[in-house]
């Protein structure tokens, strides 16, 4: 049987840890735009269910009636701005970027890997984590696809809450950036990725008695 002073430290630790993860917050950033790759099918990407079991939510995330929430910072980006125009329309998953009833968006992909879908609070659009930039590595913090200066503008930053429809695939974000390692904030995503893979398979691992 555990002692009470044991199992008062041990409870003491895991506050710590709690509050330290939740402490981390996004840092403000400036959109920036990945390179242009051939296009690569979106359909029914994999879902890595161990990662997403075993490391999913994240630190920040919460349950809410059911559903998967988190609060996170948000800016704008555009393809006609003047860092953008070499790459013209489409993703870093070789995709069009869109703005319809789904709307891009880009991200850390070891944090909303691709193909994550995700709802803000009090608005009707779907938006689809099919981008990435450099600038957001490291963050929580999601850009949002504007097709107009104007409407990077007007979005500026924002914190919103946000919930998750679907959650994307760390195995398919790793294919997709295997290609581009030489650029440290790709190395930086894929380090993170396979991270958290081997903290699932370490967690799912039976103990030994």
């Amino acid at each position: 049987m555990i002692s009470l002073s044991r199992l008062a430290a041990f409870i003491s630790m895991c506050t710590v840890c709690s509050l330290s993860s939740c402490a981390t917050g996004s840092q403000a950033t400036a959109s920036a735009r990945s390179r242009v790759y051939p296009p690569v099918s979106l359909a029914k990407p994999g879902v890595d269910k161990a990662c997403l079991v075993r490391t999913s939510p994240h630190p920040g995330f919460f349950k809410k009636n059911g559903s998967l929430f988190a609060v996170v910072k948000t800016t704008a980006y555009s393809h006609v701005e003047a860092d953008s125009l070499k790459y013209g329309r489409k993703t870093a998953f070789g995709t069009e970027l869109r703005y319809d009833n789904v709307r891009s968006a880009a991200a850390d992909w070891s944090v909303f890997p691709v193909g994550t879908l995700f709802r803000i609070t009090g608005q009707p659009y779907t938006y689809r984590i099919d981008d990435y930039g450099s600038a957001l590595v490291g963050t929580r913090t999601i850009d949002i696809y504007q097709p107009t200066k104007a409407g990077i503008k007007a979005w500026g930053a924002r914190t919103v809450e946000i919930e998750i429809l679907k959650w994307g695939s760390y195995s398919r974000s790793r294919e997709v950036m295997a290609q581009r390692s030489a650029h440290p904030h790709v190395r930086a995503m894929l380090t993170s990725i396979n991270r958290k893979r081997l903290v699932a398979k370490a967690t799912a691992r039976p103990s030994r008695r």
